[in-house]
């Protein structure tokens, strides 16, 4: 379950499993006293405030999103007694590590705090997280699968997925126009079709028209009359990253 990310040499995953097994029945609970013995010596209100900074440390290293912060404040707080068992002589590991200047408790509980953003999201809830990645790493792949609209060609790349245009500023990248059965059947794998483009209309990816989720283009490859404009999903270039980096700030 990706719990140990190495093993001791000489063990392999089932005889680590076994020591680990064993060793817990052997000696679960032998830590507790002292380190309740350590605790009761501890002045409250001095490790009230030394929490209070190393928890808005934590919190300024790792920028959880508000929806987020509670969870936070949970992992910080596991860190911080880590910390003060280290510093107490409790758990065998170093202070400090040299390549990261923090304490082992606490890089151990900043990559499991990671890994949980990685699955809740951070910014996103997971289910829109999923979907934007989807059609982001679909966009990048299959760019060449999209005529430029600008010029027009007789040359159609097959599949054909649509037309792509540039656009300036203030935000310069390209619109992605879909046709809808384009769409249908290859961006919307997490979420139907509605939703799915409701979803990039609501993160200011999906260019629309007034009352719709499409927009009406023709394009002078289109095989259709003059003026006849046709309907499609006019998505915006996007990086989900970057999308959920903005999301922090304006939660912050």
């Amino acid at each position: 379950m990706g719990v140990n990310e190495s093993f001791p040499a000489g063990y392999n995953a089932q005889s680590y499993k076994e020591l680990l097994e064993g060793n817990c029945k052997k000696y679960h609970g032998a830590v507790f006293e002292r380190w309740i013995e350590f605790l009761i010596t501890l002045d409250p209100d001095n490790i009230r405030e030394e929490y209070t900074r190393f928890r808005d440390s934590f919190i300024q290293e790792y920028r959880p999103t508000n929806q987020n912060r509670r969870i936070a404040n949970n992992f910080a707080f596991v860190a911080f007694a880590g910390e003060l068992a280290t510093g107490a002589g409790l758990t065998g590991w170093e202070m400090e590590r040299e390549t990261s200047g923090h304490s082992w408790a606490r890089e151990a509980v900043g990559i499991c705090f990671k890994s949980a953003l990685d699955i809740i999201g951070n910014g996103l809830p997971i289910e829109d997280k999923k979907a934007l990645e989807h059609i982001e790493t679909l966009l990048l792949e299959n760019r060449s699968n999209f005529l430029n609209g600008a010029l027009g060609s007789s040359f159609a790349p097959s599949p054909c997925w649509g037309y792509r245009l540039l656009i300036g500023a203030p935000t310069v990248g390209e619109v992605f126009y879909i046709p809808p059965t384009i769409f249908a059947k290859n961006f919307c794998a997490v979420m139907g079709e509605k939703e799915t483009a409701q979803l990039l209309k609501k993160y200011g990816l999906l260019e629309t028209e007034a009352g719709r989720l499409k927009k009406r283009m023709q394009f002078s490859n289109d095989n259709a009359a003059e003026n006849h404009r046709k309907p499609y999903y006019a998505v915006r270039q996007f990086s989900t990253s970057d999308l959920i980096e903005r999301l922090t700030k304006q939660a912050d």
